[in-house]
């Protein structure tokens, strides 16, 4: 069925093919429930990749997001751009994206004509007292409605997040860094395991 589940699922492999060391981010524009154009996170075309240029010494893990920041696109801009680019429009479309969209992004979609947003991941630079979310637009999270308790959700959420940076950091070789990641990655499935058996409620930390 193609319906928000369906896009957001091809949203997510999309994700897959980035090669940012820190956040994968796929989105895809729908118009009368078929896909007109589609991007993920990554920098300009020919140009090298963060985990290449991490992986070399050019910056340091913390200097990663400042140096995204002038050299990397995000997902939206990219299916946004591809579609200018085409000449197709996205007035009155629907965005499917793993992430929430940052201020710069919403806004840029905003101002292209899409009315709709539809994200899974909550992402920490979104503003949600953004002026533009109260001028028609809808930007909504999914939550699938398999009555599973919001607290396992938010844990699923930081397991997946936690599960981008260890690939990230294993294509760097950096097992150290890795060893720590995993000991998080632990803690959480302790928590899933012992929520299901009934032995302990979930940790609000």
């Amino acid at each position: 069925m193609l319906n928000d589940k369906f896009f957001l699922d091809v949203a997510s492999r999309l994700a897959d093919e980035s090669h940012c060391m820190t956040l994968h981010v796929g989105a895809v524009i729908v118009k009368d429930k078929r896909i007109i154009s589609m991007g993920y996170n990554g920098t300009l075309t020919g140009a090298p990749n963060c985990n290449e240029l991490y992986e070399s010494g050019e910056f340091t893990k913390d200097q990663h997001h400042q140096w995204s920041l002038s050299n990397e696109i995000h997902a939206e801009m990219n299916a946004l751009m591809y579609a200018a680019k085409q000449g197709i429009s996205v007035d009155g479309c629907t965005m499917y994206v793993t992430h929430q969209p940052c201020d710069e992004c919403i806004k840029n979609i905003y101002q292209a004509g899409i009315k709709r947003v539809v994200y899974m991941h909550p992402y920490k630079y979104s503003s949600s007292n953004n002026v533009i979310l109260g001028l028609g637009i809808s930007v909504e999270i999914f939550i699938e409605d398999t009555g599973i308790d919001p607290r396992m959700l938010d844990l699923k959420n930081k397991l997946y997040e936690l599960q981008i940076a260890y690939d990230a950091n294993m294509r760097c070789g950096r097992g150290i860094v890795c060893q720590r990641i995993a000991l998080q990655i632990d803690k959480i499935l302790d928590e899933f395991k012992n929520y299901k058996d009934g032995t302990q409620g979930l940790s609000e930390n």
